[in-house]
């Protein structure tokens, strides 16, 4: 008739040792305060499009730190330049420089980046000049941000044959709407080695986009007239960004 008492006297131990012998495993919040925020990772950009997942990293006054990326506010100061998602993700768009900043508890942090493209883009460039057939080699094209003098953003398009022939580059910008343009709002000339300098150019005539989309652009460019003494009288262009 001992094995009844013994029971008992093991279940009075376990609900003593449930009720106050054991200690919570949850620890109190944190009283310690975010002194700062830092932004961290490569600020510089090669190509359109590429993509860059900057850290923020707040420190406090514990001395501790933590990554915050996932819970600050985000932000880029010209979002025609670079975009960045709440986590931030940073997305080139045009080249040009820009500032990202992320907030946390009040403190924020910044990255300086620059969308510098390097990268040629594949496609093609060609056009008549003094009579003569010119074919790229390579096409450049760069996505400029808005400003003053051009609302809209622009696509400056630079085709160069190599640097094999008496004309190496020709440039062609274009405001970044589909439709045709007049060339006294844009910059379109030739490109010739140690050309005499103060020479203006002195083109009339039109440029017409096509087609624009995500990854490329088309479009045509028609002048009459002559920059750095080489008349450009006509010419397509078909680029993938």
């Amino acid at each position: 008739m001992k094995r009844p008492s013994l029971i008992l006297i093991l279940v009075a131990l376990v609900v003593s040792w449930s009720c106050g012998g054991s200690s919570s495993s949850s620890t109190a919040p944190s009283s310690a305060k975010v002194l700062s925020v830092a932004v961290n990772g490569s600020t510089d950009f090669t190509s359109i499009g590429q993509t860059v997942q900057l850290t923020a990293t707040a420190t406090f006054s514990d001395g501790a730190t933590q990554n915050v990326s996932a819970t600050a506010t985000w932000q880029s100061s010209n979002s025609s330049v670079a975009t960045v998602s709440s986590s931030g993700l940073v997305t080139a768009v045009a080249s040009g420089p820009v500032t990202i900043m992320a907030t946390y508890q009040g403190k924020s942090g910044l990255a300086k980046v620059q969308v510098s493209p390097t990268t040629p883009s594949r496609g093609s460039m060609s056009a008549t000049i003094d009579g003569a057939s010119w074919v790229a080699s390579y096409v450049w094209v760069t996505k400029i941000g808005a400003n003053s003098a051009f609302p809209s953003s622009r696509l400056n398009i630079l085709g160069t044959n190599g640097f094999t022939g008496q004309y190496e580059m020709v440039v062609v910008t274009v405001p970044a709407v589909v439709g045709t343009y007049s060339s006294d709002a844009l910059d379109a000339g030739v490109w010739i080695p140690a050309a005499p300098p103060g020479l203006d150019e002195d083109l009339s005539g039109t440029v017409t986009l096509a087609t624009l989309t995500a990854t490329g652009a088309t479009g045509t460019f028609s002048f009459t007239g002559r920059v750095s003494h080489m008349a450009v009288t006509n010419g397509v262009f078909n680029v993938t960004f």
